[in-house]
């Protein structure tokens, strides 16, 4: 994950992190 990278990413790529931070989630509860 090219975290330092986020702010520079396209949409796509952006959405593709936040369904990641949400399965993350999900596995959490």
């Amino acid at each position: 994950m090219r975290a330092s990278l986020a702010f520079y990413n396209t949409r796509d790529e952006v959405d593709a992190m936040v369904d990641v931070v949400r399965e993350l989630a999900a596995r959490r509860i």
